[in-house]
């Protein structure tokens, strides 16, 4: 018998998020829930659980029907998981998910952990698009974050992703790091493009929790990055991504055209998705909660039939609204009134009218009859501009 301790709605969710917390070793600025080192039983273990999961939301019993038009595995490090365990996972979807819907299947890969073989096996399984942790180029960089690959690495790994049958490719990137000058930071970005992946995406590096740069960091042993030259970065990666033909479609994501993540886009722009494995989040119409960051917990919820839900939340139609401006704001198209509309039920356009005029008179937005979007501007003070949303509720 399964038991929720949750209430959602009867409604199809088009989105699946896979969280495999397994890491070769936990980076030093990591503040996800990964577990580092981890033997091939406990991985076993951690298959037989996650696909009992999806399981729960595939059969229909919880309420809402997992017909996902995008899959992302995320982590911790996906490919940690032995061949023969993913091929397991990558199957077990299959056979317990309606994929008739299926636009888009995207696996987060590091450098150091898949061969040729993995890469051809997960592309005969059905995963289409590879989101590649890249992080620098740069091998002191690398060794600063604590990444175990090395810059060779990243480049034998987009060939043998084109040669297994590849076509969408991502490179993930960190820029502001410690020590990290305008020069570094764009040789990163040539090496990016001279990768030649369709898809680029660079997130300023945020220094949180307990993590071992963290700490390094408040001990002066390092010294972090100012916020006038954490600007400046920004500011050089969409210029010259932009002359090399990548699209801003989202504050930390360039793509070219027909390159964009449809799972992220879909995230950003509000749609309901479901979280399994631990510590995914999930949300559907405007209930969201995630799953107990622990790994044995977890694995003990699912053993008995029962959601390992924490956290719930609904939220109220404005609170709702407010997130979805959060949200939206990020993407280049920006907030679209009838969606949010769609979504809440409340037609924001005369509750937001002061606040919205006043960001286009500042020269942060730009607006029509069907929305806003941030400028240049107020790109670079997009979460200050969020806060106002969110504090509107």
């Amino acid at each position: 018998m399964m038991h929720s301790p949750i209430s959602v709605p009867q409604v199809v969710v088009p989105s699946l998020y896979v969280h495999v917390p397994f890491c070769l070793r936990k980076c030093s600025y990591c503040d996800f829930y990964s577990l580092g080192g981890q033997t091939a039983p406990l991985m076993e273990d951690y298959v037989e659980a996650v696909l009992a999961e999806i399981h729960m939301w595939s059969s229909g019993r919880l309420g809402p029907a997992l017909a996902p038009e995008t899959i992302y595995f995320g982590g911790g490090t996906p490919t940690m998981l032995p061949a023969g365990q993913m091929r397991r996972l990558l199957d077990g979807v299959r056979r317990r998910v309606d994929l008739s819907r299926l636009r888009e299947w995207t696996v987060e890969c590091n450098p150091a952990t898949a061969d040729a073989g993995y890469l051809t096996m997960m592309r005969n399984c059905g995963v289409d698009r590879l989101s590649i942790g890249a992080q620098s180029f740069n091998e002191s960089e690398l060794k600063l974050l604590g990444r175990a690959h090395s810059a060779e690495d990243i480049t034998h790994t987009v060939a043998a992703a084109r040669a297994a049958g590849f076509a969408r490719l991502s490179i993930d990137l960190i820029y502001a790091i410690p020590g990290q000058t305008a020069g570094s930071w764009l040789a990163n970005l040539e090496a990016a493009c001279a990768a030649g992946t369709g898809h680029i995406s660079c997130y300023a590096l945020t220094l949180e929790g307990d993590t071992p740069l963290r700490r390094l960091v408040e001990s002066g042993a390092l010294r972090a990055c100012d916020e006038d030259a954490e600007l400046a970065m920004l500011r050089q990666t969409r210029r010259f991504l932009s002359s090399r033909g990548y699209n801003a479609y989202e504050i930390s994501n360039y793509a070219r055209l027909g390159d964009e993540c449809l799972h992220n886009l879909h995230c950003w722009q509000g749609g309901d998705y479901i979280g399994v494995g631990p510590a995914a989040a999930s949300h559907i119409e405007g209930r969201r909660w995630r799953n107990v960051p622990d790994l044995d917990a977890w694995q003990t919820a699912i053993a008995c039939g029962r959601l390992p839900a924490t956290e719930y939340e609904e939220l109220t139609p404005l609170q709702r609204a407010g997130e979805l401006a959060m949200l939206q704001l990020r993407l280049a198209e920006g907030v679209n009134y009838e969606r949010v509309a769609r979504r809440t039920g409340i037609d924001v356009r005369s509750l937001w009218s002061g606040t919205v005029a006043q960001l286009v008179h500042n020269g942060l937005a730009r607006a029509s009859s069907a929305g806003f979007r941030l400028t240049d501007r107020g790109v670079e003070v997009a979460d200050e501009i969020a806060r106002i949303f969110l504090g509107s509720q």
